[in-house]
């Protein structure tokens, strides 16, 4: 694959990540909630990415690693978009769990983008791959927090959920673009054996 695909792949990652970090707090001061709160919401939004690794071999299981990508990049759009519709502060429990989900399952595109560097782009190349992975991570702040943000600040909530959608799921078709083996299929007991096995081993290296 040509490194450059994922500095567009990975769009949807960044756009979530600082979408909870920025506009969420912002969203739910302007809906009165209190600060410690707000707080407390904002660590829980990347409880996912600090314990990604215990569910990211999924990712192997069944279907291409860029059909999981466009997957997971779609239904965390739609949970991240639709959670700016709940009423707030009275339902700050749907808005957690719309936002947790939300963020776990785009969480995974990176987990799918680093399994296809890996996979699909020559050896020689890889660095420049690594390099496009973090500026589209890094870029797309403007999307997920800028963008978002000036909406539902200016124009409408709809709006802002309907931007946020786009920009998480549109780069994700870029996926399309990579070509990839079919995976290998294995059963699924054996598989997730291997998943608890090479988990574990990770846990465990220093």
């Amino acid at each position: 694959s040509p490194p450059w695909i994922f500095g567009i792949t990975n769009i949807p990652f960044g756009v979530a990540g600082t979408y909870a970090a920025v506009t969420v707090p912002f969203l739910l001061r302007q809906a009165g909630v209190p600060l410690e709160q707000i707080a407390f919401i904002s660590a829980i939004a990347f409880l996912p990415a600090a314990y990604q690794l215990f569910w990211a071999p999924v990712i192997d299981l069944g279907i291409r690693r860029r059909s999981w990508l466009i997957l997971c990049s779609v239904l965390g759009g739609l949970l991240l978009a639709g959670s700016m519709f709940v009423p707030l502060p009275q339902n700050l429990l749907l808005y957690q769990i719309m936002l947790v989900a939300g963020q776990a399952l785009v969480g995974l595109v990176a987990s799918c983008n680093g399994a296809l560097v890996s996979t699909t782009v020559d050896p020689l190349r890889r660095g420049q791959a690594a390099g496009w992975v973090n500026a589209a991570n890094l870029g797309a702040a403007m999307l997920g927090g800028g963008l978002v943000l000036s909406l539902a600040n200016k124009v409408s909530i709809p709006a802002a959920a309907a931007a946020l959608f786009l920009c998480i799921v549109i780069p994700a078709l870029a996926a399309l673009r990579i070509k990839e083996a079919a995976p290998l299929k294995e059963p699924l007991l054996k598989h997730l054996g291997k998943m608890r096995s090479e988990v574990w081993s990770a846990v465990r290296a220093r």
